[in-house]
Protein backbone atom coordinates (compact mmCIF):
# COMPACT_ATOMS: atom_id res chain seq x y z
CA UNK A 1 0.00 0.00 0.00
CA UNK A 2 1.66 3.14 -1.15
CA UNK A 3 0.38 5.50 1.72
CA UNK A 4 1.32 3.40 3.86
CA UNK A 5 4.81 3.38 2.88
CA UNK A 6 4.77 7.05 2.05
CA UNK A 7 3.68 7.98 5.86
CA UNK A 8 6.76 5.56 7.25
CA UNK A 9 9.11 6.46 4.87
CA UNK A 10 8.24 10.33 6.05
CA UNK A 11 7.52 9.66 9.73
CA UNK A 12 11.21 7.91 9.30
CA UNK A 13 12.96 10.50 7.19
CA UNK A 14 11.83 12.84 10.22
CA UNK A 15 14.04 10.55 13.32
CA UNK A 16 11.62 8.60 14.63
CA UNK A 17 12.03 4.67 14.56
CA UNK A 18 9.44 3.56 12.06
CA UNK A 19 8.00 -0.33 12.14
CA UNK A 20 5.23 -2.13 9.92
CA UNK A 21 3.57 -4.45 11.15
CA UNK A 22 1.76 -6.69 8.28
CA UNK A 23 0.74 -9.67 6.88
CA UNK A 24 2.15 -12.05 4.15
CA UNK A 25 1.21 -14.98 2.50
CA UNK A 26 0.27 -18.03 3.71
CA UNK A 27 2.61 -20.61 3.95
CA UNK A 28 5.52 -18.05 3.99
CA UNK A 29 7.78 -17.79 6.60
CA UNK A 30 8.10 -14.84 9.16
CA UNK A 31 10.13 -12.18 7.90
CA UNK A 32 11.75 -8.86 8.80
CA UNK A 33 13.09 -6.64 5.56
CA UNK A 34 14.54 -2.56 6.18
CA UNK A 35 14.13 -0.22 3.39
CA UNK A 36 14.49 3.73 3.61
CA UNK A 37 14.96 3.84 7.44
CA UNK A 38 11.48 1.73 8.05
CA UNK A 39 11.73 -1.65 9.78
CA UNK A 40 9.05 -4.54 7.70
CA UNK A 41 8.11 -6.86 10.17
CA UNK A 42 5.65 -9.71 8.17
CA UNK A 43 3.85 -11.99 9.61
CA UNK A 44 1.45 -14.71 7.22
CA UNK A 45 -1.53 -15.66 7.03
CA UNK A 46 -2.59 -18.63 8.60
CA UNK A 47 -5.78 -20.11 6.19
CA UNK A 48 -6.06 -22.65 9.12
CA UNK A 49 -7.78 -21.75 12.46
CA UNK A 50 -7.69 -23.77 15.26
CA UNK A 51 -10.04 -23.74 18.07
CA UNK A 52 -7.95 -21.63 20.17
CA UNK A 53 -7.44 -19.09 17.20
CA UNK A 54 -11.41 -19.03 17.32
CA UNK A 55 -11.51 -18.37 21.43
CA UNK A 56 -8.76 -15.91 20.76
CA UNK A 57 -11.27 -14.08 17.81
CA UNK A 58 -14.23 -14.20 20.23
CA UNK A 59 -12.03 -13.02 23.17
CA UNK A 60 -10.99 -9.64 21.06
CA UNK A 61 -14.87 -9.33 19.94
CA UNK A 62 -16.11 -9.31 23.66
CA UNK A 63 -13.04 -6.77 24.34
CA UNK A 64 -14.72 -4.63 22.35
CA UNK A 65 -18.12 -5.25 23.00
CA UNK A 66 -17.42 -4.33 26.48
CA UNK A 67 -15.85 -1.30 25.40
CA UNK A 68 -18.98 -0.76 23.57
CA UNK A 69 -21.19 -1.56 26.42
CA UNK A 70 -19.46 1.33 28.25
CA UNK A 71 -20.77 3.38 26.20
CA UNK A 72 -24.18 3.30 27.53
CA UNK A 73 -23.10 5.67 30.48
CA UNK A 74 -21.07 8.41 28.11
CA UNK A 75 -21.21 9.91 24.77
CA UNK A 76 -23.49 10.75 22.16
CA UNK A 77 -24.29 7.29 21.01
CA UNK A 78 -26.36 5.39 24.00
CA UNK A 79 -28.85 3.69 22.12
CA UNK A 80 -26.46 1.75 20.21
CA UNK A 81 -24.44 1.47 23.35
CA UNK A 82 -28.13 -0.30 24.90
CA UNK A 83 -27.98 -2.58 21.87
CA UNK A 84 -24.22 -3.61 22.45
CA UNK A 85 -24.82 -4.13 25.91
CA UNK A 86 -27.38 -7.04 24.84
CA UNK A 87 -25.15 -8.68 22.49
CA UNK A 88 -22.42 -8.82 25.00
CA UNK A 89 -24.68 -10.58 27.26
CA UNK A 90 -26.45 -12.94 24.59
CA UNK A 91 -22.08 -13.61 23.55
CA UNK A 92 -21.31 -14.00 27.59
CA UNK A 93 -24.40 -16.21 27.63
CA UNK A 94 -23.25 -18.52 25.07
CA UNK A 95 -19.92 -19.00 25.90
CA UNK A 96 -20.66 -19.88 29.47
CA UNK A 97 -22.90 -22.30 27.91
CA UNK A 98 -20.64 -24.05 25.76
CA UNK A 99 -17.79 -23.88 28.88
CA UNK A 100 -19.09 -27.81 29.90
CA UNK A 101 -19.00 -29.25 26.52
CA UNK A 102 -15.43 -27.64 26.14
CA UNK A 103 -14.08 -29.24 29.50
CA UNK A 104 -15.69 -32.49 28.56
CA UNK A 105 -14.60 -32.90 24.66
CA UNK A 106 -10.90 -31.03 25.58
CA UNK A 107 -9.21 -34.90 26.06
CA UNK A 108 -11.51 -36.64 23.73
CA UNK A 109 -9.96 -34.14 21.11
CA UNK A 110 -6.15 -34.82 21.71
CA UNK A 111 -7.02 -37.93 19.29
CA UNK A 112 -5.82 -37.06 15.96
CA UNK A 113 -8.24 -39.55 14.22
CA UNK A 114 -10.94 -38.74 16.07
CA UNK A 115 -10.45 -35.15 15.37
CA UNK A 116 -10.30 -35.38 12.06
CA UNK A 117 -13.31 -37.53 11.80
CA UNK A 118 -15.19 -35.18 14.14
CA UNK A 119 -14.01 -32.23 12.11
CA UNK A 120 -15.22 -34.06 8.34
CA UNK A 121 -18.82 -34.64 9.88
CA UNK A 122 -18.88 -31.24 11.34
CA UNK A 123 -18.06 -29.60 7.90
CA UNK A 124 -20.85 -31.90 6.52
CA UNK A 125 -23.60 -30.58 9.14
CA UNK A 126 -26.06 -28.49 8.61
CA UNK A 127 -25.00 -26.07 11.75
CA UNK A 128 -21.46 -25.37 9.96
CA UNK A 129 -22.38 -22.87 7.37
CA UNK A 130 -24.70 -20.69 9.91
CA UNK A 131 -21.74 -20.99 12.37
CA UNK A 132 -18.82 -19.99 10.01
CA UNK A 133 -21.35 -17.06 8.79
CA UNK A 134 -21.77 -15.77 12.12
CA UNK A 135 -17.58 -15.99 13.20
CA UNK A 136 -17.05 -13.64 10.11
CA UNK A 137 -17.14 -10.23 12.07
CA UNK A 138 -15.16 -11.34 14.43
CA UNK A 139 -12.93 -13.06 12.02
CA UNK A 140 -12.58 -10.16 9.75
CA UNK A 141 -12.01 -7.41 12.51
CA UNK A 142 -10.00 -9.26 14.98
CA UNK A 143 -7.89 -11.47 12.92
CA UNK A 144 -4.81 -9.20 12.83
CA UNK A 145 -5.21 -8.48 16.47
CA UNK A 146 -4.87 -12.33 17.16
CA UNK A 147 -2.32 -12.47 14.88
CA UNK A 148 0.06 -9.52 14.95
CA UNK A 149 -1.13 -7.51 18.23
CA UNK A 150 1.67 -9.97 20.30
CA UNK A 151 4.60 -8.67 17.89
CA UNK A 152 3.65 -5.11 18.33
CA UNK A 153 3.32 -5.57 22.08
CA UNK A 154 7.37 -6.45 21.65
CA UNK A 155 8.23 -3.68 19.94
CA UNK A 156 6.96 -1.28 23.04
CA UNK A 157 5.54 1.15 21.32
CA UNK A 158 5.06 4.60 22.10
CA UNK A 159 2.02 5.26 18.93
CA UNK A 160 0.23 3.04 17.48
CA UNK A 161 -0.49 3.95 13.62
CA UNK A 162 -3.47 1.96 12.30
CA UNK A 163 -4.13 1.61 9.17
CA UNK A 164 -7.81 0.59 7.77
CA UNK A 165 -10.47 -0.85 10.54
CA UNK A 166 -9.34 -4.59 10.55
CA UNK A 167 -5.91 -3.50 12.28
CA UNK A 168 -7.79 -1.17 14.72
CA UNK A 169 -8.95 -3.32 17.21
CA UNK A 170 -5.26 -5.02 17.18
CA UNK A 171 -4.17 -0.96 17.78
CA UNK A 172 -6.56 -0.42 20.89
CA UNK A 173 -5.70 -3.53 22.84
CA UNK A 174 -2.09 -2.62 22.36
CA UNK A 175 -2.75 1.04 23.21
CA UNK A 176 -4.91 0.09 26.39
CA UNK A 177 -1.90 -2.52 27.30
CA UNK A 178 0.87 -0.46 26.92
CA UNK A 179 -0.54 3.38 27.46
CA UNK A 180 0.61 3.96 24.06
CA UNK A 181 -0.98 7.00 21.64
CA UNK A 182 -3.43 5.31 19.20
CA UNK A 183 -4.05 7.09 15.58
CA UNK A 184 -6.55 5.12 13.50
CA UNK A 185 -5.88 6.50 9.63
CA UNK A 186 -8.74 5.90 7.76
CA UNK A 187 -8.46 5.15 4.04
CA UNK A 188 -12.20 4.56 3.42
CA UNK A 189 -15.12 5.05 4.20
CA UNK A 190 -15.26 1.68 6.05
CA UNK A 191 -19.39 1.45 7.06
CA UNK A 192 -19.55 2.44 3.20
CA UNK A 193 -17.40 0.08 1.18
CA UNK A 194 -18.91 -2.33 -1.75
CA UNK A 195 -17.16 -5.61 0.08
CA UNK A 196 -19.72 -8.11 -1.58
CA UNK A 197 -18.25 -10.95 0.31
CA UNK A 198 -19.48 -9.70 3.53
CA UNK A 199 -22.54 -10.58 5.21
CA UNK A 200 -25.31 -7.98 6.08
CA UNK A 201 -23.94 -9.08 10.58
CA UNK A 202 -20.57 -8.52 9.61
CA UNK A 203 -21.24 -5.12 7.78
CA UNK A 204 -23.67 -4.41 11.22
CA UNK A 205 -20.32 -4.76 13.36
CA UNK A 206 -17.85 -3.09 11.24
CA UNK A 207 -20.38 0.04 11.85
CA UNK A 208 -20.17 -0.88 15.71
CA UNK A 209 -16.71 -1.59 15.92
CA UNK A 210 -15.48 2.10 14.16
CA UNK A 211 -18.21 3.82 16.49
CA UNK A 212 -16.97 2.32 19.27
CA UNK A 213 -13.44 2.01 18.72
CA UNK A 214 -12.81 5.39 17.30
CA UNK A 215 -13.40 7.24 20.56
CA UNK A 216 -10.57 5.52 22.23
CA UNK A 217 -8.47 7.21 19.49
CA UNK A 218 -5.96 10.30 20.35
CA UNK A 219 -6.68 11.11 16.61
CA UNK A 220 -8.09 10.27 13.43
CA UNK A 221 -6.40 10.58 9.64
CA UNK A 222 -8.26 9.95 6.66
CA UNK A 223 -8.32 11.03 2.57
CA UNK A 224 -10.13 13.37 1.61
CA UNK A 225 -12.01 16.19 3.01
CA UNK A 226 -16.15 14.83 2.31
CA UNK A 227 -14.83 11.53 4.54
CA UNK A 228 -13.46 14.21 7.07
CA UNK A 229 -17.05 15.89 7.42
CA UNK A 230 -18.68 12.50 7.28
CA UNK A 231 -16.63 10.75 10.45
CA UNK A 232 -16.95 13.98 12.32
CA UNK A 233 -20.84 14.56 12.04
CA UNK A 234 -21.53 10.62 12.44
CA UNK A 235 -19.75 10.19 15.58
CA UNK A 236 -19.22 13.58 17.00
CA UNK A 237 -15.54 13.59 16.67
CA UNK A 238 -12.79 16.31 15.98
CA UNK A 239 -12.77 16.46 12.67
CA UNK A 240 -9.99 13.96 10.96
CA UNK A 241 -6.74 15.59 9.73
CA UNK A 242 -6.56 14.90 6.35
CA UNK A 243 -3.99 13.54 4.30
CA UNK A 244 -4.24 12.50 0.83
CA UNK A 245 -3.39 10.07 -1.21
CA UNK A 246 -0.45 11.90 -3.34
CA UNK A 247 3.27 10.94 -4.78
CA UNK A 248 5.94 11.94 -3.64
CA UNK A 249 7.16 14.91 -5.88
CA UNK A 250 10.54 15.45 -3.69
CA UNK A 251 12.94 13.61 -5.42
CA UNK A 252 11.40 13.64 -8.80
CA UNK A 253 10.29 10.47 -10.24
CA UNK A 254 12.35 7.24 -10.78
CA UNK A 255 13.41 7.07 -14.11
CA UNK A 256 12.06 3.69 -16.27
CA UNK A 257 13.83 1.73 -18.90
CA UNK A 258 10.83 2.51 -21.41
CA UNK A 259 7.46 5.12 -21.22
CA UNK A 260 4.11 3.38 -21.87
CA UNK A 261 4.19 3.98 -25.68
CA UNK A 262 7.21 2.31 -26.19
CA UNK A 263 6.74 -0.58 -24.46
CA UNK A 264 3.71 -0.88 -26.37
CA UNK A 265 5.50 -0.08 -29.72
CA UNK A 266 2.80 2.63 -30.51
CA UNK A 267 4.07 5.80 -32.40
CA UNK A 268 3.61 9.12 -31.17
CA UNK A 269 0.10 9.66 -33.25
CA UNK A 270 -1.57 6.90 -32.19
CA UNK A 271 -4.00 8.04 -29.28
CA UNK A 272 -3.49 6.55 -25.97
CA UNK A 273 -5.72 6.44 -22.47
CA UNK A 274 -4.05 5.22 -19.82
CA UNK A 275 -5.75 3.50 -16.76
CA UNK A 276 -3.85 3.28 -13.31
CA UNK A 277 -4.63 1.13 -10.73
CA UNK A 278 -6.51 -2.20 -9.54
CA UNK A 279 -7.72 -4.32 -12.14
CA UNK A 280 -11.00 -5.07 -10.01
CA UNK A 281 -14.94 -4.68 -9.80
CA UNK A 282 -16.93 -1.52 -9.72
CA UNK A 283 -14.03 0.19 -11.36
CA UNK A 284 -16.25 0.51 -14.67
CA UNK A 285 -13.41 -1.40 -16.90
CA UNK A 286 -15.43 -3.17 -18.77
CA UNK A 287 -17.24 -0.10 -20.35
CA UNK A 288 -14.39 1.81 -20.96
CA UNK A 289 -13.45 -1.38 -23.21
CA UNK A 290 -16.71 -1.34 -24.75
CA UNK A 291 -16.28 2.47 -25.15
CA UNK A 292 -13.50 1.68 -27.73
CA UNK A 293 -16.27 0.51 -29.84
CA UNK A 294 -16.80 3.94 -30.56
CA UNK A 295 -12.99 5.54 -30.45
CA UNK A 296 -12.00 4.17 -34.09
CA UNK A 297 -8.19 4.00 -33.67
CA UNK A 298 -7.73 4.83 -29.96
CA UNK A 299 -5.85 1.88 -27.61
CA UNK A 300 -6.72 1.83 -24.15
CA UNK A 301 -4.41 0.32 -21.18
CA UNK A 302 -4.01 -0.80 -17.68
CA UNK A 303 -1.38 -0.95 -15.50
CA UNK A 304 -1.98 -2.83 -12.36
CA UNK A 305 -2.42 -5.48 -10.43
CA UNK A 306 -5.51 -7.50 -11.96
CA UNK A 307 -8.29 -9.18 -10.86
CA UNK A 308 -8.63 -12.39 -13.18
CA UNK A 309 -12.24 -12.43 -13.33
CA UNK A 310 -12.25 -8.95 -13.84
CA UNK A 311 -9.46 -9.71 -16.73
CA UNK A 312 -11.45 -12.17 -17.59
CA UNK A 313 -14.47 -10.12 -18.52
CA UNK A 314 -12.80 -7.15 -19.82
CA UNK A 315 -11.20 -9.47 -22.67
CA UNK A 316 -14.10 -11.43 -23.48
CA UNK A 317 -16.14 -7.38 -24.16
CA UNK A 318 -13.02 -6.67 -26.13
CA UNK A 319 -13.40 -9.58 -28.63
CA UNK A 320 -17.09 -9.13 -28.75
CA UNK A 321 -16.55 -5.38 -29.31
CA UNK A 322 -13.71 -6.24 -31.80
CA UNK A 323 -10.98 -4.21 -29.77
CA UNK A 324 -9.17 -6.77 -28.67
CA UNK A 325 -6.03 -5.34 -30.34
CA UNK A 326 -6.60 -2.04 -28.79
CA UNK A 327 -6.81 -2.73 -25.33
CA UNK A 328 -3.28 -3.57 -22.92
CA UNK A 329 -2.82 -5.11 -19.95
CA UNK A 330 -0.07 -3.88 -18.03
CA UNK A 331 1.29 -5.57 -14.64
CA UNK A 332 1.73 -2.93 -11.79
CA UNK A 333 5.18 -1.24 -11.29
CA UNK A 334 6.47 0.20 -8.12
CA UNK A 335 4.82 3.11 -6.89
CA UNK A 336 7.73 6.02 -7.57
CA UNK A 337 8.12 4.57 -11.68
CA UNK A 338 4.19 4.81 -12.13
CA UNK A 339 4.46 8.86 -13.64
CA UNK A 340 7.34 8.80 -15.94
CA UNK A 341 6.10 5.19 -17.19
CA UNK A 342 2.62 6.88 -18.42
CA UNK A 343 3.66 10.35 -18.90
CA UNK A 344 3.72 9.36 -22.63
CA UNK A 345 -0.17 8.87 -22.76
CA UNK A 346 -2.63 11.05 -23.99
CA UNK A 347 -5.37 10.73 -21.22
CA UNK A 348 -5.43 9.06 -17.55
CA UNK A 349 -9.28 7.60 -17.52
CA UNK A 350 -11.01 7.31 -13.84
CA UNK A 351 -13.52 5.47 -14.20
CA UNK A 352 -14.76 4.73 -10.40
CA UNK A 353 -18.03 3.41 -10.32
CA UNK A 354 -20.94 5.35 -8.07
CA UNK A 355 -21.57 1.99 -6.16
CA UNK A 356 -21.33 3.30 -2.89
CA UNK A 357 -20.89 5.92 -0.26
CA UNK A 358 -16.68 5.27 0.06
CA UNK A 359 -16.42 5.52 -3.86
CA UNK A 360 -18.37 8.42 -3.94
CA UNK A 361 -16.01 10.24 -1.50
CA UNK A 362 -12.87 8.28 -3.31
CA UNK A 363 -9.60 10.53 -3.98
CA UNK A 364 -7.16 7.68 -5.28
CA UNK A 365 -3.48 7.97 -5.36
CA UNK A 366 -4.04 7.65 -9.69
CA UNK A 367 -5.60 11.20 -10.16
CA UNK A 368 -2.58 12.93 -8.62
CA UNK A 369 -0.19 10.41 -10.16
CA UNK A 370 -1.70 11.30 -13.60
CA UNK A 371 -2.07 15.01 -12.98
CA UNK A 372 1.47 15.38 -11.96
CA UNK A 373 2.77 13.11 -15.12
CA UNK A 374 1.67 16.14 -17.13
CA UNK A 375 -2.07 13.95 -18.50
CA UNK A 376 -5.13 15.67 -18.78
CA UNK A 377 -7.80 12.95 -16.93
CA UNK A 378 -11.12 12.15 -17.29
CA UNK A 379 -12.73 11.34 -14.28
CA UNK A 380 -16.51 10.08 -13.10
CA UNK A 381 -18.86 12.03 -12.03
CA UNK A 382 -18.47 11.70 -7.91
CA UNK A 383 -17.85 14.35 -5.22
CA UNK A 384 -13.87 14.56 -4.60
CA UNK A 385 -13.13 13.88 -8.21
CA UNK A 386 -15.60 16.76 -9.63
CA UNK A 387 -14.73 19.46 -7.06
CA UNK A 388 -10.86 18.68 -7.79
CA UNK A 389 -10.68 18.84 -12.02
CA UNK A 390 -13.33 22.01 -11.49
CA UNK A 391 -11.16 23.67 -9.49
CA UNK A 392 -7.74 23.03 -11.38
CA UNK A 393 -9.65 22.92 -14.90
CA UNK A 394 -7.11 19.78 -15.63
CA UNK A 395 -9.63 17.08 -17.25
CA UNK A 396 -13.05 16.51 -17.97
CA UNK A 397 -15.68 15.07 -15.56
CA UNK A 398 -18.30 12.31 -17.66
CA UNK A 399 -21.47 9.82 -16.79
CA UNK A 400 -19.29 7.23 -15.92
CA UNK A 401 -22.12 4.94 -16.51
CA UNK A 402 -22.66 4.69 -20.15
CA UNK A 403 -20.02 3.25 -22.35
CA UNK A 404 -21.27 6.05 -24.90
CA UNK A 405 -20.93 8.87 -22.62
CA UNK A 406 -16.65 7.76 -21.56
CA UNK A 407 -16.42 7.51 -25.26
CA UNK A 408 -17.42 10.81 -25.80
CA UNK A 409 -15.29 12.39 -22.78
CA UNK A 410 -12.15 10.44 -24.20
CA UNK A 411 -12.68 11.87 -27.71
CA UNK A 412 -12.74 15.20 -26.14
CA UNK A 413 -10.10 15.07 -24.05
CA UNK A 414 -7.69 13.75 -26.61
CA UNK A 415 -8.69 16.54 -29.38
CA UNK A 416 -8.25 19.02 -26.29
CA UNK A 417 -5.18 17.48 -24.31
CA UNK A 418 -2.93 20.80 -25.70
CA UNK A 419 -5.18 23.16 -23.63
CA UNK A 420 -6.50 20.66 -20.88
CA UNK A 421 -2.95 18.81 -20.52
CA UNK A 422 -1.06 21.06 -17.18
CA UNK A 423 1.68 23.53 -18.21
CA UNK A 424 4.52 22.74 -15.73
CA UNK A 425 4.13 26.26 -14.14
CA UNK A 426 0.76 24.61 -13.10
CA UNK A 427 2.18 20.64 -12.30
CA UNK A 428 4.84 22.97 -9.74
CA UNK A 429 1.91 25.20 -8.32
CA UNK A 430 -0.24 21.63 -7.55
CA UNK A 431 2.67 19.42 -6.44
CA UNK A 432 3.42 22.47 -4.16
CA UNK A 433 -0.89 22.47 -3.07
CA UNK A 434 -1.56 18.48 -3.49
CA UNK A 435 2.03 16.85 -3.38
CA UNK A 436 3.22 14.61 -0.74
CA UNK A 437 5.70 17.21 1.16
CA UNK A 438 2.18 19.20 1.84
CA UNK A 439 0.77 16.10 3.64
CA UNK A 440 3.98 14.65 4.97
CA UNK A 441 3.88 18.40 7.18
CA UNK A 442 0.17 17.61 8.27
CA UNK A 443 1.47 14.27 9.36
CA UNK A 444 4.16 15.74 11.35
CA UNK A 445 1.97 18.77 12.36
CA UNK A 446 -0.45 15.80 14.26
CA UNK A 447 2.40 14.31 15.46
CA UNK A 448 3.81 17.23 17.35
CA UNK A 449 0.56 18.31 18.31
CA UNK A 450 -0.45 14.79 20.35
CA UNK A 451 3.58 15.17 22.03
CA UNK A 452 4.77 12.50 19.94
CA UNK A 453 8.60 13.95 19.36
CA UNK A 454 11.42 11.92 17.02
CA UNK A 455 14.65 11.29 18.22
CA UNK A 456 15.96 14.58 15.91
CA UNK A 457 13.47 16.39 18.25
CA UNK A 458 13.82 17.14 22.19
CA UNK A 459 15.56 14.22 24.03
CA UNK A 460 13.31 15.06 27.05
CA UNK A 461 9.87 14.29 25.35
CA UNK A 462 11.32 10.28 24.95
CA UNK A 463 9.06 8.20 27.30
CA UNK A 464 11.92 5.73 27.89
CA UNK A 465 15.35 6.65 29.84
CA UNK A 466 17.65 5.11 27.08
CA UNK A 467 15.42 4.49 23.63
CA UNK A 468 14.06 6.89 21.26
CA UNK A 469 10.15 7.14 20.71
CA UNK A 470 9.11 3.87 18.78
CA UNK A 471 6.45 4.47 16.30
CA UNK A 472 4.69 1.28 14.94
CA UNK A 473 2.35 0.76 11.71
CA UNK A 474 -0.28 -1.79 11.38
CA UNK A 475 -1.38 -2.75 7.88
CA UNK A 476 -2.53 -6.08 6.35
CA UNK A 477 -0.18 -6.47 3.22
CA UNK A 478 3.54 -6.51 3.19
CA UNK A 479 3.80 -3.68 -0.11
Amino acid sequence: DSRVIREAESLAHNAFDVHVVCRTPSGSEPRIDRANGVTYHGLPHVDRELPRDTAALLRADLRTRVVSARRIFRGPRRRASLASAAGLLAGAAAILAAAPFALVAAPVLRSRRLRKSLERRWRRSGLYAPVVTRLQAPRYLNDFANRCANRVIELAPDVVHAHDLITLSAGASVSAQLDARLIYDAHELETHTNYHSLTAQTKAWIARYEATLIHECDAVITVCDSIADWLADAYDIRRPVVVMNSPLARNGTSPVAADIRTHLGLSGDTPLGVYVGSVTVDRGLELCVEALRHLPGVHLATVGWRYSETEARMKETAAANGVADRLHLIDPLPSNEVMAFIQSADVSVIPIQNVCLSYYFCFPNKLLESVFAGLPVVVADLAELRRFVDANDVGIVMDERRAESIAAAIAEAIAHRDSLKPTADEIARLQEAYGWEAQEARLLDLYNALGIKSRGQSPDATRGAESPDSNVIVERELA
